[in-house]
C-alpha cells in the first residue's frame, strides 16, 4: 500500500524542485511539525543545526528578524534593555532581538528580546511605552510563549514571560500574575535611572 503526501518542501518563495541530500520531517502528534532544511526570515536552517541544538535542548528557531524601520520611544526603550539586560534583573544576559515565532495554522509573531537568566531559562520580553498597551501585550506574550516552547520542543518551565513598561498601573501588574508574567518596570527616558522591579 502506498500513501501520497502532498508537502510543498522548502519556503513559499523558495520552494525545494527536488528533495535535499538530507531531509528531516517532523512529526508532533499527526501533524507535520516542521520539513528541515528550512528559510526562517532569510536564513537557512539546515539539518545538523537542528540535531544540534534539539540534543543541547536548545532553541532550534532562533533567528532575529530585520529590525523594524523607525525609531520612538520603543526602539529607544529596547536599546536601553539591550545596552544592559540587567536593568530588568541581576544575571540577565541577551540573547536575540525580533525573534520569529510561529505554530501550525500560519500564526506568526514576533518577540521584542530573548534573554536567558542565571539558570538558563528563557525570558521572552515584550516591551510596551505606555501601561494602557499592557493589555494587548499579556494576550501577546502568552501567545508567542506558547508558539516559542512548541516549536523548539521546550518544556514551558524553561521559558519565563516577562512584560517592561515604563508605566505599569497596579490593576495590569495583578493581571500579569494572574497570567504567570512577570512585570519589569522600566524608567520613562531609557536608560537615565535604574529600573524598579
Amino acid at each position: 500500500m502506498s500513501r501520497h503526501v502532498r508537502l510543498r518542501l522548502g519556503s513559499n518563495k523558495y520552494p525545494y524542485g527536488w528533495f535535499p541530500p538530507q531531509l528531516l520531517i517532523l512529526r508532533s502528534a499527526q501533524q507535520i511539525a516542521a520539513v528541515i532544511p528550512c528559510e526562517i526570515e532569510g536564513f537557512v536552517i539546515e539539518p545538523e543545526q537542528f540535531l544540534d541544538a534539539f540534543l543541547r535542548r536548545e532553541p532550534w528557531t532562533i533567528v532575529s528578524a530585520r529590525r523594524r524601520t523607525g525609531g520612538g520611544p520603543h526602539k529607544k526603550l529596547i536599546e536601553a534593555i539591550v545596552a544592559d539586560p540587567t536593568c530588568l534583573e541581576a544575571g540577565l544576559s541577551l540573547h536575540a532581538e525580533n525573534v520569529w515565532v510561529a505554530d501550525a495554522s500560519g500564526e506568526v509573531g514576533y518577540i521584542d528580546l530573548l534573554l536567558i537568566d542565571t539558570r538558563g531559562r528563557y525570558v521572552l520580553v515584550e516591551v510596551k511605552v505606555q501601561g494602557k498597551e499592557i493589555d494587548t501585550g499579556i494576550g501577546q506574550i502568552l501567545k508567542q510563549g506558547i508558539m516559542f516552547a512548541r516549536q523548539n520542543f521546550l518544556d514551558e518551565a524553561r521559558v519565563r514571560l516577562a512584560l517592561a513598561c515604563p508605566d505599569i498601573p497596579d490593576v495590569r501588574r495583578l493581571a500579569c500574575a494572574k497570567a504567570g508574567i512577570e512585570c519589569f518596570k522600566l524608567p520613562t527616558a531609557a536608560g537615565k535611572e535604574a529600573p524598579l522591579r
